[in-house]
């Protein structure tokens, strides 16, 4: 017998069943004699046999706050090397069909809301395991309302400034420390403007940071110039003086503005003296790597340098401030402690 399983309960239910398919031609008259054929010799007309691997999902997509329905969300059923989409109806509903067993992860979209997964309560995607014969019923995906900040990029004396990206990096507590992780961003358009969707509740800093490449094709050449600098909101160069933004769902903040700020760009030279004993490790991340972190009492950053064959290294680019000089070896790191 076939079972349709909710989340905890096990109920009744009914598998698919295969169908017997006949030509037009003597389809009708055929079935006439194989049904006195079976009274007559008082046996059972011939049954398919119901197919005892597919499986099938039943659930519903909601808005995270208001708890309704959302109508015409897409929803994803992905395994390893399956996948079966559908669409909600009008309540916000789904049910997928014909599944192979497998394991499988459940995920939905929606415009307007940040892409999300049937997980618990922390929001940590679960993994579900469907086998032979099985329904899965009641499950919910609750989508988040997105937050949106737009604005614009301006030069030192508020002039549109186009040669610029935006970042957007949100503030958490990471093993016990207070971390920056990078969120979004992207290049300004033609009039300096910036449009970031798909954020997350939560508390972020925003920076503008000059393009690199245009500016060493532009820059002057006197010793003593000034350069444009990566700055915070609204226009720090550090971030310490930065303003934090909080977003909340579906908030939406327009009209925001960074100023770049110009200062000193220094080189930083020196001799790596040991690294002939250190072994190198296989991968792209098995050489030595340097860097310059700025270290305050409320961030770090950082800019890589170059370690050359005869161990000399240097690092360029590095605006004023106080530094550590870090070698490391493996991965860079992915976070900015505070």
């Amino acid at each position: 017998m076939a079972h349709e399983m909710g989340v905890f309960l096990t109920l009744a239910g009914h598998p698919p069943v295969k169908r017997i398919t006949w030509p037009p031609f003597g389809a009708a008259a055929f079935g006439v004699f194989l049904f006195f054929a079976a009274i007559r010799l008082g046996i059972s007309a011939p049954q398919s046999e119901p197919d005892q691997r597919l499986c099938a999902i039943k659930g519903i997509v909601t808005d995270a706050i208001t708890g309704q329905g959302l109508r015409k969300a897409f929803v994803r059923l992905v395994g390893k090397g399956n996948s079966y989409p559908g669409v909600t109806d009008d309540q916000g509903r789904f049910a997928l069909e014909t599944i192979e067993p497998g394991t499988y992860l459940l995920e939905a979209e929606h415009q307007g809301f940040i892409d999300g997964h049937f997980g618990d309560a922390a929001g940590v995607a679960v993994e579900m395991r469907l086998t032979r014969d099985q329904t899965l019923v009641d499950l919910t995906i609750k989508l988040t309302p997105q937050a949106v900040i737009s604005g614009r990029v301006v030069d030192e004396e508020g002039d549109v400034w186009t040669h610029a990206q935006v970042g957007l990096l949100r503030s958490e507590w990471v093993h016990g420390k207070r971390t920056l992780q990078g969120c979004c961003g992207g290049d300004v358009n033609d009039q300096g403007e910036f449009r970031i969707g798909q954020i997350p509740p939560g508390k972020y800093y925003l920076s503008a940071e000059p393009d690199a490449s245009w500016e060493s094709k532009n820059r002057p050449h006197a010793r003593d110039a000034l350069e444009r600098q990566p700055t915070w909101f609204p226009s720090s160069l550090d971030l310490e003086s930065a303003t934090p933004i909080t977003l909340g769902p579906g908030n939406q903040l327009s009209g925001l503005e960074i100023r770049l700020r110009r200062g000193s760009i220094h080189r930083i030279r020196g001799m790596l003296l040991g690294s002939e004993t250190i072994a190198e490790q296989d991968g792209p991340w098995g050489k030595l790597s340097i860097s310059a972190e700025w270290t305050s009492d409320v961030a770090a950053n950082g800019k890589n340098g170059v370690i050359h064959s005869d161990g000399s290294f240097e690092i360029t680019g590095v605006p004023s401030g106080t530094y550590e000089i870090g070698v490391h070896q493996g991965l860079p790191p992915s976070v900015l402690e505070l």
